[in-house]
């Protein structure tokens, strides 16, 4: 996969929201307008095509979350995981939360990380 940046849209059962993903040689890092924090890593999938994305979502103290639709009066941690096409610039995948329900992500390719920050 190469280095890249993704803009995302996002549905869960409290929601929707819009990020921004970095993917960079293995690790994964961005925000949301929510002011959530992701870190996470990605890595070669069992199926062809995709690779595996884990998440932690770093939380703010009262914002609402669109997987659960409350909000907590602390910070707190949503792991995320989901299946990224690579070949593709846009399409849809369907993300798995600690938290149970799933949250449907639309994701747009938006640029490539330039050359001197790809890997050798």
């Amino acid at each position: 996969m190469k280095n890249a940046m993704y803009l995302l849209t996002f549905t869960g059962p409290g929601g929707s929201g819009l990020a921004t993903l970095t993917f960079q040689d293995g690790m994964v890092f961005g925000f949301d307008e929510g002011a959530a924090k992701y870190d996470g890593t990605y890595e070669p999938s069992l199926i062809v095509g995709n690779v595996t994305v884990r998440v932690k979502v770093t939380m703010p103290a009262n914002q609402l979350s669109v997987v659960t639709g409350s909000a907590l009066p602390f910070d707190w941690i949503l792991e995320v995981t989901g299946q990224l096409p690579v070949n593709l610039i846009e399409g849809t995948m369907v993300a798995e939360t600690n938290a149970g329900p799933t949250v449907h992500v639309a994701f747009r390719r938006m640029r490539d990380l330039p050359d001197i920050l790809q890997a050798a």
